[in-house]
């Protein structure tokens, strides 16, 4: 009994201090392919990478994936973390709300992060509590649209995932929007929390011109890249020779 204990506490160690074990944990109990190794790549990035970071990587690289698992890690390590999740539209990130509430529900180790039943505790398809959390007026995790309500909305981390469009950024009003909401995120950060963590498309001008107004943005970046997407479990899992580098 004692050797199962210490196994359990070891193992539990592992997946708080360390997100690529967490990352690799999570999607095993989901079913989903072991992370490739520019996977675990961008997952030690996310972990041990500046405060002001974003990812740029091809379609099939799984950023979204990656980063949902980054939210996960982060409220299973601090349940008082106040997640900010913003793409191009509220559907999007409601979908990104749904997978991350979905792991919690049937992840063992995440199942305690659950909203308490019967409690005042908020879970809806655009906001959510997680169970140990203290009270607060803003929910753990909430989605929004960038042409949503960002006024009021206070964050410890914020997530803009796949907010350029080819539909949001035709016109140069269009982009001068975009651009002027973004600004919006320095100020939504409660003091001591975390920049945006941007999940850019490949190709995104948004994080130019976060880099532009605000110093110190660093990006990880694929530079070459097998597109064999790793989530779907008829095809191959990932064959890259790339790895991350870091464009300063």
């Amino acid at each position: 009994m004692t050797d199962t204990r210490q196994k359990l506490a070891i193992y539990y160690r592992q997946l708080h201090d360390s997100f690529p074990f967490f990352l690799k944990e999570v999607w095993r109990f989901r079913n989903l392919p072991t992370p490739s190794r520019v996977q675990y790549d961008v997952a030690k990035w996310l972990q041990h990478g500046p405060k002001r970071k974003g990812i740029r990587g091809f379609r099939g690289l799984s950023k979204t994936w990656i980063t949902i698992a980054y939210i996960a890690w982060k409220l299973f390590n601090n349940p008082n973390e106040r997640v900010l999740l913003v793409s191009a539209s509220m559907g999007h990130s409601r979908k990104s709300l749904h997978m991350l509430r979905a792991w919690i529900d049937t992840v063992p180790f995440l199942q305690r992060l659950a909203p308490q039943k019967g409690s005042a505790q908020r879970d809806s398809g655009e906001c959510f509590d997680v169970g140990p959390s203290d009270w607060d007026r803003t929910p753990s995790v909430t989605a929004v649209g960038i042409t949503g309500q960002l006024p009021g909305i206070r964050a410890t981390l914020i997530v803009p995932d796949d907010v350029e469009t080819p539909e949001n950024t035709i016109t140069k009003d269009q982009r001068n929007l975009l651009e002027k909401r973004s600004e919006e995120f320095e100020s939504i950060l409660v003091p001591g929390g975390r920049p945006p963590l941007l999940a850019p498309a490949n190709g995104s001008h948004l994080f130019v011109d976060l880099r532009r107004m605000v110093p110190g943005w660093a990006c990880s970046f694929v530079n070459k890249f097998v597109n064999n997407p790793p989530l779907k479990q008829s095809r191959n899992q990932f064959r890259n020779q790339s790895r991350i580098q870091t464009q300063p």
